[in-house]
């Protein structure tokens, strides 16, 4: 049994127990390798940029100090606010994860998923998972907001679940996101259509609630406070989107809802876990 896997069985152990302290390590560890974006001047709705998170690279080494922890969680995860494909070392750590038996994830915008980088995280197999950000579905609403080619990401995400299936014989775990706000939400349903052409799953998330100044402009005036919808208006956009769901015929778990409780992700795996046999 591996340290990893002993790991969840203390930990579930230790949960159905009750225990306050315990001697089992986290499950998941979050990390951020870089603040800096390859996308100058950022996105519009970006508030990192308005909140000093453009640190430097961080020094792959510095995550052996943490040995144990980061050893033996199930699920390594990049969270930072710049783009992790810029990170040297982000494949690397990403193909040593899931050697181990871990699983490791990340979000992108998806412009430098390609060459080398492509070909190394696909190799990674199943226990890689990725989300690529992009809010729109066509060329005009993309750039408004990004600016930037919108055909590039596209065709970046097609060519790689092309070659994740080549090597792996399956899709990836590959989910398109889309940040609802007044600026595109005409496109919900043709970005739903997206994702199911390019054979990734969808992911709906809120605009958050931490209000930025646009750095640049695109030709569009981005007003945050105008952008947000209201908790009402998301849950009106959640029925339209699960109406529009059932009547293509798509799966259950191709369209995610973020505001959805259901959808919390953690809340499910850990359940599945405590719900384990103990042996």
């Amino acid at each position: 049994m591996s340290r990893i896997e002993e790991n969840r069985l203390l930990n579930a152990r230790e949960i159905r127990a009750g225990r306050t302290i315990l001697a089992s390590k986290p499950l998941q560890i979050n990390f951020e390798l870089i603040g800096y974006c390859n996308i100058v001047p950022p996105c519009l709705y970006c508030s990192g940029k308005n909140f000093g998170y453009n640190y430097a690279p961080l020094d792959e080494t510095y995550l052996e100090r943490y040995g144990d922890f980061v050893f033996t969680a199930e699920h390594l995860n990049d969270d930072s606010f710049g783009e992790p494909l810029m990170h040297k070392k982000l494949t690397t750590l990403a193909r040593e994860a899931t050697a181990r038996g871990q699983r490791f994830s990340f979000v992108s915008n998806g412009l430098l998923l390609s060459g080398k980088r492509a070909e190394d995280l696909a190799a990674c197999g199943e226990r890689l998972g990725f989300h690529v950000s992009l809010n729109a579905a066509t060329a005009d609403t993309y750039y408004s907001l990004h600016g930037q080619p919108f055909d590039k990401v596209v065709g970046n995400v097609r060519d790689y679940v092309r070659l994740y299936h080549d090597v792996n014989g399956h899709k990836p775990d590959l989910t398109l996101t889309f940040i609802v706000m007044q600026a595109n939400r005409h496109e919900i349903f043709a970005f739903i259509d997206l994702a199911h052409d390019l054979g990734v799953k969808a992911l709906f998330a809120q605009l958050h609630n931490r209000p930025s100044i646009p750095a640049g402009d695109f030709g569009y005036r981005f007003v945050y406070e105008r952008e947000l919808l209201a908790a009402s208006e998301y849950f009106a956009v959640g029925e339209e989107i699960r109406r529009y769901v059932n009547a293509a015929g798509f799966g259950r778990d191709d369209v995610i809802l973020g505001w959805d409780p259901s959808a919390d992700y953690a809340v499910s795996a850990f359940k599945r876990q405590t719900q384990s046999k103990i042996v």
